[in-house]
């Protein structure tokens, strides 16, 4: 008895990655913050749900509400591993050998929505521009783009 093997989904598009940190940023108060005491799971839930049904509007294939949520928790542990390497880059800890530590646009609001306020993001003027990402008031490591 020979099973199907379940069908792979499509990875998510930039579109929809969009749609997750925009209803992020709007319901920021609900999902993100840590000592959010006086919102109900109900609440919580329907936050989430609501996410879904945006992704689903534009997606090519029907994302689950679990997707959706490991696809958050992995664009967060991404940004969060890129601020440790420019932490570690600002400290003189890491290998000297690196290459400059890149955030994205995207990957500058998901830092914001995080908190991670010793981060201040500047935008870019155009292709080959640098972005300076102060990591402490003592100093600053210069990210290319």
């Amino acid at each position: 008895m020979a099973s199907q093997a379940k069908k792979r989904k499509t990875n998510f598009s930039e579109r929809e990655v969009e749609i997750i940190v925009e209803e992020m940023e709007k319901q920021k108060h609900i999902l993100v913050n840590h000592f959010n005491a006086g919102v109900t799971h109900i609440a919580k839930n329907s936050a989430w749900m609501e996410i879904l049904k945006r992704v689903n509007a534009v997606s090519t294939c029907q994302r689950e509400l679990a997707e959706v949520k490991k696809k958050w928790s992995d664009l967060k542990t991404e940004v969060r591993r890129k601020v440790a390497q420019a932490r570690a880059a600002m400290e003189g800890t890491g290998d000297c050998t690196t290459v400059p530590v890149i955030l994205t646009s995207m990957q500058q609001r998901i830092c914001n929505l995080l908190g991670e306020a010793t981060i201040i993001s500047l935008p870019a003027a155009e292709a080959g521009a640098e972005i300076a990402v102060p990591i402490s008031s003592a100093a600053t490591v210069t990210l290319t783009q």
